[in-house]
């Protein structure tokens, strides 16, 4: 099984790149955030949103954000329950990036079906060989 190449995405264009971040953003953000509570030292019912800075359950109720601090905190857990490594967080981005509400109206389907099962080879292949086979970790991590 072959990496996911540089070439296999040269038929996204920039521009069309742009609008794929723009699609997602803000999710991408979280995903970072969560994984940077995990990799480094955080204090409990916090996220980490920089090298040096962490939001605490009081600032997030201060901002009116309670709810989606709890659903980060939630995420960042179940990241390290699962022990999520880097590949698996660049995995999870890419997902996202290419979920079919954000790219189907950029590529011809053929196009958008093809890149999807160039990177769920790439998934399946990174499961097999850096989780142990154990694909349902990844399956129920992916559906929080």
């Amino acid at each position: 099984m072959r990496s996911l190449q540089p070439n296999d995405l040269c038929c996204c264009q920039t521009d069309d790149q742009i609008v794929l971040l723009q699609h997602c953003w803000a999710e991408l953000l979280c995903i970072n955030a969560c994984w940077k509570t995990v990799a480094y030292a955080t204090p409990a019912g916090c996220v980490r949103v920089g090298r040096r800075h962490v939001v605490s359950a009081d600032l997030a109720h201060v901002c009116g954000v309670e709810d989606v601090m709890k659903r980060l905190v939630d995420f960042s857990d179940a990241l390290r329950s699962y022990d999520v490594g880097v590949y698996d967080i660049v995995a999870m981005k890419t997902l996202l990036l290419l979920s079919p509400g954000s790219v189907l109206h950029l590529f011809p389907r053929q196009t958008f079906y093809i890149l999807l099962l160039i990177v769920v080879r790439c998934i399946s292949f990174l499961i097999l060989t850096a989780w142990n086979g154990t694909e349902m970790a990844f399956y129920v991590l992916m559906c929080r």
